[in-house]
């Protein structure tokens, strides 16, 4: 009898045991903090205005008119496929040199750059020269983007496709690589070489040392998230846009809102609530997420 219980006992000590064991494992293993939850693609509805119920209609009229609020030419015109962000998911070199050499001509669509390459952020340097072409601006009616000829001495930060090795190209038009906009695109299983080559957008000319320092901050904040030893991590994603949103430098400004415009607008994520209580992030931008994801018109116009 005395043995039965001990055998008893010892039974629901090791139990006991086994579940505190479990207890710390998963206690130790619960987040801290809120995280995104898993996400999709957004399915964007392209019928014309009088295939659509009124309703339908007026959902779009909103959107656009929110989405037109935003001051940012990037996000005004589409060009926000053509930022750092999404660059950094194509390129294979993040780069920064001094410009040795510019040829124009009538067989050269835009300008031909040599580039003195003295440093990279993302893989090492694929050669100390580098030429490749900066396109024109063209091709875009009604959109006027300040834009300076580039000229030997300039100091440049560019992200590049390598073609096979037949030369470096910078990134023009993301728009015909398939799914380059979604949060886990990758680029091995696309073929990138297809662009429009209407528009460069994948550099930028660095003329102070302010400019320079931010240009990098952002490229290395990009390639933590998107570089080839990069983690896809969407909370630490948003914060470092969040955090290029104060940015001295407009382009970087532009680039960081549109990216998080995206972002938002590509992906369903759990933690908007986070976001709208930022106050990094422009009240425009506010206002047109509140009504795309929820439907709340601005407060103002509810009345």
């Amino acid at each position: 009898m005395k043995r039965g219980k001990v055998m008893l006992m010892t039974a629901l000590f090791a139990v006991i045991v086994l579940c505190g064991v479990v207890y710390m494992f998963f206690e130790d293993n619960t987040p801290s903090e809120i995280t995104y939850a898993p996400v999709r693609l957004r399915e964007w509805d392209i019928r014309p205005l009088d295939e659509r119920t009124p309703e339908e209609q007026e959902r779009v009229i909103w959107r656009n008119k929110l989405r037109r609020e935003i001051p940012n030419i990037n996000i005004n015109t589409g060009l926000h496929r053509y930022t750092f962000g999404q660059a950094a998911k194509l390129c294979d070199w993040v780069v920064a040199g001094t410009v040795e050499e510019v040829k124009t001509g009538p067989h050269i669509e835009g300008e031909q750059v040599v580039l003195s390459v003295d440093s990279s952020l993302y893989v090492e340097k694929p050669n100390k020269h580098l030429i490749f072409t900066i396109g024109v601006s063209e091709g875009f009616s009604g959109v006027s983007i300040e834009q300076r000829d580039t000229k030997p001495g300039d100091r440049m930060l560019a992200f590049l496709i390598d073609k096979e090795h037949e030369g470096w190209f910078l990134i023009t038009s993301t728009q015909s690589v398939t799914n380059v906009e979604c949060f886990d695109f990758d680029k091995t299983k696309v073929n990138r070489k297809k662009t429009d080559e209407i528009y460069t957008w994948s550099h930028i000319i660095l003329d102070s040392k302010e400019m320079e320092d931010e240009a990098i901050r952002a490229a290395k904040g990009y390639l933590d998230i998107f570089g080839a030893k990069g983690k896809r991590d969407r909370e630490k994603y948003v914060e470092i846009l969040c955090s290029l949103l104060n940015s001295p430098v407009q382009r970087i400004r532009d680039d960081a809102e549109s990216d998080l415009l995206l972002f938002y607008e590509r992906e369903l994520v759990a933690d908007l609530d986070k976001l709208l209580a930022d106050d990094r992030v422009r009240d425009e931008i506010k206002d047109y997420l509140r009504f795309l994801l929820r439907n709340e018109k601005p407060k103002e116009e509810k009345e």
